[in-house]
């Protein structure tokens, strides 16, 4: 008896000891996460006070909250906005990413 608990023991301590999945730190932040309302990330080539947003365009595929401004200015200069809905490259109710 006394064996089979120190086995079951031995077992739970190596199990919890050595995870099947690493993890290094939390997954990144996505890049509008100010509310459920301006939710979508968009590169546009400018914001009219955040009402309007003109020839918007999204972001590449793998951006975060990290690097999406930086993405954004690389692509020809565009502001980053997190806008409500995009209608073909114009968008309503935007604005501005916050700098990280």
């Amino acid at each position: 008896m006394q064996f089979s608990l120190l086995t079951a023991a031995f077992f739970f301590v190596a199990a919890m000891a050595n995870p099947l999945e690493v993890r290094n730190g939390a997954p990144p932040a996505p890049a509008c996460a100010n509310g459920a309302l301006f939710s979508v990330a968009q590169c546009c080539t400018s914001i009219v006070l955040g009402v309007a947003a003109l020839d918007c365009v999204t972001p590449p595929t793998g951006t975060n909250a990290d690097n999406f401004v930086d993405n954004c200015i690389l692509d020809a200069g565009r502001e980053a906005g997190c806008c409500v809905l995009p209608i073909l490259g114009q968008d309503l109710l935007c604005e501005p990413a916050a700098l990280n």
